[in-house]
């Protein structure tokens, strides 16, 4: 219960960004996009059709920055004041916090022990706290792993809490060994959780079947990732705490139930049980089908397990499900198992936005902090939160991003703004409505104890059980496949389906009920996490959200849909279109980058002298510096920016290329999308340590080392392609094909476009570098040799007879 006196200081502040000149500088480039098209326009007629194509790129280009602009229009994020949470509120509510997780392979279990260990220490009742870990993978070794952390915790949290460690993730906070000089009762505690830690280390890195002799495992047995009934295990419970320094959390194992042939819905799946239970191409492109089948080869693809086409939300819905049965706390943080807590007060910071008086004003849903990371791989990241997350902060409230997110439970249950009365309270209108006889069965299931929690949960009651382990029988019962059938979950309950990328979906579900959100940005950040390398892996990754980005574009969550009687502002709406239309950006940019080269061969000019080449090379400049200066006002380097302007385009060309296939092959019912769990590492390094600022690592594959991995696979064929067309065209020009080209009649293309595929191999610097390097850097013969045939076909196409 909050204290709503107005003399009192508010909780948190909201921070409005004044950005007159930036705006200036978006509206100017704005206008020199549309200048460019006028000139394009008029001047069609006296040019042949690669001005079509140039001014169809380039209506695109001018289209997402329109829409940049009206999201970065009015930044704003908020500030808490957790301090002030003590004399303003006199008891603190219950929070659920849920791990997801699905190879202990690709998802190593030290490294999903080190995010449970960091959750378990924070600065908040352990008595208020419960803690779900959610196992897709039915992984015996991660059972085993949580239960040495546990054993762990009962160390590592009084330490943390006794000398207020701020990093409390161990396998950061003991990078640094401590003063060797030093003797004091901290020394002494610090080298005994330091070995206490490594012999938990050492246990789980070297587990082996040990543990088929224990009872507490033969639910395990013989049980397959895909194959299992569902097991909830409680690791430990908090009996009759009181929110003493020394107490643990509820701690809860799940796995649910997954069968072959059944739809289990990603992430989202495994949540949504969680929350209840305890609460196209271009001709060439084409023809590299045909060059794989000769070399009996469609795709290199890595040993994969991965999640059937729907099974992340899946993992999200069911573990509200199994909380509501056993805590249904009224808040519920999800985090992903590589994303750490680093700063303890994350919990009470988010507590300040939900328990402001009177009765959250603003309706917020879900507080959402920005994901940060620990290596050197997510530069470009960041900037995007840090400028376009500010700017959609600043109108509805940021876009739930799937990780480091607080949620209101009774939102994720449905509810819409106008369910509320004038205090905030259920109206009496939607009380009937959702009481009425059956009502609740038929969206929530046909279990009593999830419809009893359901109620409890939007009258704002916690679980009233003090024993949780009573729950674990009706727990399996809601985690069976068939539970959600007929059901409301998934399509306007709890996590969304219908998508890869879940989290803007859910999202969207929200925002269009009416309600806002919030975006706290703190120094340090919240949390902390690892990046895929640069390679094969992050290409992975990058098809993936381009993939998930799209099926959110085409599906019925479309931000196109509802425009007119959903609750969600045009800005907003706007800003979700821009992200979603992400992987569509592939095919005009592809083109662009060719273009040039096409000119230079085809003796036509695609940037004439004049006013055409002012406004071209006065946006270039202009856009180079803004990025630049975007980069180096939050500490990045020049070559960061550098690399991190590479990046995008190697990502834009190859990745969202092959999210364009997918997307069209699924809406085509051809074949159905599957999520690839991508590995995740922890860096051996010692560049941070306990209670120094976290800084980046070096993975030898990172942005900063200037190394990019390469392999056989088709996501480095366009990449390879774009560089050898361009240096063709660009030896073409040299050595004189263009002065042949003429005296047959030619137009004339001059310098302009010759710099113009300078810097595009500047850009796609990798795979310049990629085809004079060997081994794992270089490129290796296969794709070199499909890339070339490519770019012979393509000179021999361009160039005028």
């Amino acid at each position: 219960m909050a204290d709503s006196s107005s003399s009192l200081p508010s909780l948190f502040e909201k921070i409005s960004y004044k950005r007159c000149f930036l705006r200036s500088v978006d509206l100017t480039m704005l206008g020199l996009l549309f200048s460019l098209l006028l000139y394009r326009i008029l001047h069609m007629s006296q040019n042949d059709n690669v001005w079509v194509v140039a001014f169809l790129c380039e209506s695109f280009f001018t289209f997402i920055w329109l829409l940049i602009t009206c999201i970065k229009w009015t930044p704003a994020e908020h500030k808490p004041y957790p301090d002030r949470l003590d004399e303003r509120v006199h008891e603190l509510p219950s929070v659920d916090m849920f791990v997801t997780t699905a190879d202990p392979v690709r998802e190593p279990p030290i490294l999903v022990v080190n995010t449970v260990l960091s959750l378990l220490a924070v600065n908040y009742p352990a008595n208020k706290l419960a803690c779900y870990v959610s196992d897709d993978g039915c992984s015996p070794l991660t059972y085993f792993s949580l239960k040495e952390a546990c054993n762990f915790a009962k160390i590592w949290v009084p330490f943390c809490k006794k000398y207020n460690v701020r990093v409390r993730a161990p396998f950061r906070y003991f990078l640094n060994s401590l003063d060797a000089k030093e003797d004091s009762e901290f020394s002494r505690d610090w080298e005994m959780t330091k070995r206490e830690y490594e012999k938990l280390s050492g246990k789980v890195e070297d587990a082996t079947r040990d543990w088929d002799a224990d009872d507490d495992f033969e639910a395990f047995s013989n049980t397959k990732p895909n194959d299992h009934s569902t097991i909830v295990k409680v690791v430990w419970e908090n009996k009759g705490g009181v929110g003493d320094e020394k107490e643990l959390p509820h701690f809860v194992y799940v796995s649910r139930e997954k069968r072959p042939n059944y739809l289990h819905h990603y992430k989202a799946g495994a949540m949504n049980f969680l929350v209840s239970d305890f609460s196209h191409i271009s001709f060439f492109f084409h023809l590299v089908y045909f060059l794989n089948s000769i070399n009996h080869c469609a795709f290199v693809q890595y040993p994969q397990d991965f999640y059937d086409s729907n099974c992340e939300e899946l993992v999200v819905l069911q573990s509200v499900r199994v909380s509501g049965l056993m805590t249904n706390a009224p808040y519920m943080l999800n985090v992903d198992c590589d994303m750490y807590v680093n700063e303890a007060d994350v919990v009470r910071q988010a507590m300040c936005v939900f328990l402001q008086k009177p009765m959250n004003p603003n309706h917020c849903a879900f507080v959402q902090f920005p994901q940060d990371f620990y290596d050197s791989n997510a530069d470009e990241f960041i900037i995007l939160q840090s400028y376009l997350g500010r700017g959609i902060a600043g109108i509805q409230g940021p876009i739930f991003t799937g990780s480091g997110c607080f949620h209101t439970r009774k939102v994720m249950y449905g509810l819409s703004i106008d369910d509320l009365d004038d205090s905030g309270s259920l109206s009496s209108v939607a009380t009937k409505r959702m009481l009425a006889e059956g009502s609740l069965a038929r969206e929530f299931g046909s279990s009593k104890e999830i419809v009893k929690s359901v109620v409890e949960a939007l009258q704002g009651k916690s679980n009233p059980q003090q024993t949780i382990t009573n729950s674990i029988e009706i727990a399996k019962e809601v985690g069976n496949c068939h539970y959600e059938y007929q059901t409301s979950w998934g399509k306007t309950i709890g996590w969304l389906y219908d998508s890869m990328a879940d989290d803007v979906n859910t999202s969207i579900g929200i925002h269009s009920r009416g309600w806002t959100s919030s975006y706290i940005s703190p120094d340090p950040p919240a949390f902390l996490g690892c990046m895929p390398p640069m390679g094969p892996v992050a290409m992975v990754q990058w098809q993936r959200w381009g993939t998930g980005m799209l099926e959110v574009f085409f599906n019925k969550q479309s931000p196109l849909m509802g425009l007119f009687h959903q609750k969600m502002r045009f800005r907003q709406r706007l800003a979700y279109i821009s992200i979603s239309m992400w992987g569509l950006r592939s095919i005009p940019e592809l083109f662009y980058c060719l273009l040039p080269a096409y000119c230079l061969l085809h003796n036509s000019a695609l940037f004439p002298k004049g006013l055409c080449l002012g406004i071209i090379v006065t946006l270039l400049g202009m856009h180079s510096l803004y990025t630049l200066w975007e980069f180096m006002r939050v500490g990045f380097s020049v070559q960061s920016w550098y690399v991190s302007q590479s990046i995008w385009r190697i990502k834009a060309t190859s990745c969202w290329l092959f999210s364009i296939l997918d997307i069209t092959l699924k809406l085509l019912g051809i074949s159905k999308v599957v999520l690839i769990v991508t590995q995740k590492t922890i860096p051996e390094s010692r560049s941070g340590s306990g209670d120094e600022p976290p800084q980046h690592i070096d993975h030898g594959l990172s942005p900063s080392s200037g190394k990019f991995e390469i392999d056989g696979s088709l996501y480095f064929l366009p990449g390879t392609f774009i560089v050898l067309v361009n240096l063709a065209a660009i030896a073409g020009y040299w050595v004189g094909l263009q002065s042949w080209s003429c005296k047959h009649g030619g137009g004339g293309s001059g310098l302009a476009e010759a710099c113009i595929c300078v810097l595009v191999v500047i850009i796609f610097y990798p795979f310049l570098m990629g085809l004079f390097k060997k081994g794992k850097y270089g490129i290796p013969l296969s794709t070199l040799s499909k890339a070339v045939f490519l770019t012979a076909l393509f000179v021999v196409f361009s160039v005028r007879k």
